[in-house]
């Protein structure tokens, strides 16, 4: 789509928005531990823990709630200043990079409109981030890629070859098999839930319907945490808090989220119920209160208490809701892309408890995970799905599946390459398998597998099915090529 629109629109006229990375809490760690003098396996361990934002707060949150790092001694040395820096370190900026999906288009030469410059892949970007492109009047669109759709459309055609017809409308949005994995949270692997504090929030939440999926997504993000947001959609939730409404007319909008208002479309729909706004007023009064900016929220607040007159409030019950309205819009996610998300992330969890070889393969191929492929290899153990060797007339580029088991594809033999592989893969499907090492050696092409390269693939196991050791392959390897090269020459002589 992006290749489309900048063929349509010229290279002069379209150019990808930039954006300020600044220090989520796993670079924090990671830069702050090795100033420190930590080892990189101390510091993967412990970054690994921590959630992907890039907002103060996030380590904090962590160390207060998250399991796992609160078994560390980090009141104590070295961990103390580790965190204490990192903490500091949080939310300030770290470099310049291409924005996940904004893109500009113009009617015009950008360079006549924007500063531009090269991003550290040699892109050319803006220099303003996409706030500023939106202030300037131009026209800013997101395209964003999710490489679980891959995987999900992988697992598809899986099963299509074995056989196994699936119609993605078709599945039931109520599963009990999935919903007890998401309440037990062994969502390892799973779209946008695997993550150690995401599986300790759905055992707390409990998951029994996609709305249940979609407010757990809105929910696991900072400022949730810290606003106390979280923690009191949890009680009211599972009836430890009693549900209370603010307003008669706003209970229909926020019974679905017991009275919390988590969704930015609730905040449009609260001061629309209450001041009578239209969906264009709400919408912007959403984006001014998101700002936080004084003057604007006093703008607004004049404006509602004002509205909400009108519609037959007192002063008391319209300033109460617009404080209520005016913490939580800061906070709050827009639902629509939550749901999305959700949907995924239930067809993906779907998938891997009913068809878990099919799942696993497509995602260890295409690398979609939070954690190391170690990871999800034992995964796919826990689901009595073995894990085979790599085979040199079996296997493919990526993972893939036989019967009830994952081959271990090529791509993941030291030394292989994507186009090596593509010449073993025509070579072996022009003139069948491979019969023997002296087969392999006559039939690819020794500029292209090099001795080191049939080494690991015989280490691996790729040649198991010759019934020698690997050993002694290895020892007759040397003299297997010497004989091959002696035929090739002795065939280009004749």
């Amino acid at each position: 789509m992006i290749d489309y629109i900048f063929k349509k629109f010229g290279r002069e006229q379209v150019t990808h928005v930039c954006t300020i990375n600044t220090y989520a809490a796993r670079s924090a760690v990671r830069d702050v531990g090795r100033a420190l003098g930590f080892s990189y396996q101390e510091l993967n361990k412990i970054a690994k823990m921590m959630p992907y934002f890039s907002s103060p707060g996030v380590i904090s949150a962590s160390l207060k709630n998250l399991p796992e790092l609160k078994k560390l001694s980090y009141q104590k040395e070295p961990l103390r200043s580790l965190f204490s820096y990192a903490q500091f370190m949080e939310g300030k900026p770290r470099h310049l990079s291409v924005h996940a999906s904004a893109i500009i288009i113009a009617n015009q030469p950008l360079a006549n409109l924007i500063p531009l410059e090269l991003s550290p892949e040699g892109e050319i970007i803006s220099q303003y981030e996409k706030e500023g492109i939106k202030d300037m009047g131009l026209l800013k669109i997101d395209i964003l890629g999710s490489r679980s759709l891959t995987v999900i459309q992988k697992t598809l055609q899986n099963l299509d070859k074995d056989k196994i017809g699936i119609n993605l409308k078709n599945i039931p949005l109520d599963d009990a098999r999935t919903f007890y994995t998401l309440k037990k949270g062994k969502t390892l692997g799973v779209f946008q839930l695997e993550s150690s504090g995401m599986a300790s929030l759905l055992k707390q939440l409990s998951p029994s319907c996609l709305e249940d999926l979609i407010a757990a997504l809105s929910l696991y993000r900072p400022g949730p945490w810290d606003s106390g947001m979280t923690k009191q959609y949890l009680e009211r939730k599972h009836g430890y808090a009693k549900i209370e409404y603010p307003h008669e007319r706003i209970k229909e909008i926020l019974k679905d989220t017991y009275g919390v208002i988590l969704y930015q479309e609730q905040v449009m729909q609260v001061v629309s119920a209450i001041a009578g706004l239209n969906p264009g007023e709400a919408d912007l009064f959403r984006r001014a209160i998101s700002s936080r900016s004084p003057v604007i929220m006093e703008e607004q607040r004049v404006l509602f208490l004002k509205k909400s007159s009108q519609q037959g409030l007192n002063r008391e019950e319209a300033e109460y809701i617009f404080n209520l309205v005016a913490k939580f819009a800061y906070y709050g996610f827009n639902k629509a892309h939550s749901t999305s998300y959700a949907f995924l992330s239930y067809l993906t969890c779907y998938l891997k408890v009913h068809y878990p070889a099919h799942y696993l393969a497509a995602l260890l191929t295409y690398g979609m995970g939070y954690y190391d492929m170690d990871r999800y290899i034992q995964e796919a153990r826990r689901f009595q799905v073995r894990i085979l060797s790599p085979d040199i007339n079996k296997s493919n580029a990526g993972f893939s599946v036989e019967g009830k088991a994952i081959r271990i594809g090529l791509l993941r033999v030291k030394g292989l390459g994507i186009k090596q592989i593509e010449h073993i893969l025509k070579t072996r499907d022009k003139d069948g398998p491979f019969l023997s090492l002296h087969d392999f050696c006559t039939r690819i092409d020794s500029a292209r597998i090099t001795r080191t390269v049939i080494e690991n693939l015989i280490k691996i196991g790729a040649f198991d099915f010759i019934a020698y050791p690997r050993s002694v392959l290895l020892n007759i390897l040397p003299i297997v090529l010497k004989e091959v090269r002696k035929e090739k020459k002795q065939c280009q002589l004749s």
